[in-house]
């Protein structure tokens, strides 16, 4: 498990520094709110080419196919910032609140 987590944060980081090289932060011909769309659309295209799906790799397999690969395509997109607060999120989940009347 911890291995396919890892390899789900190496492709983010490639695909952050691939984004980074092709579109560099400078660029005033493109509009900024279209790089996070080349992002996801290559982002998913790597992950479904490399089977990479965290929801399966934690536990929650999807019956359509791809559809993990998708979900963890537009995870990786958003870069591995929120990758990281992701499974921070996972691995840590906030403790249920109890209300006493």
């Amino acid at each position: 498990m911890i291995e396919s987590i890892v390899a789900i944060f190496i492709l983010a980081a490639v695909i952050e520094g691939i984004i980074a090289y092709v579109i560099p932060s400078n660029n005033a011909e493109m509009p900024r709110e279209w790089i996070k769309y080349v992002s996801a659309v290559l982002s998913i295209a790597i992950c479904i080419a490399y089977k990479a799906d965290i929801l399966a790799t934690l536990g929650v397999l999807s019956p359509l196919p791809y559809v993990g690969e998708i979900i963890t395509g537009l995870i990786v997109g958003r870069g591995s910032n929120f990758l990281n607060d992701f499974y921070g999120k996972i691995k840590n989940p906030m403790p249920a609140v109890v209300i006493e009347k």
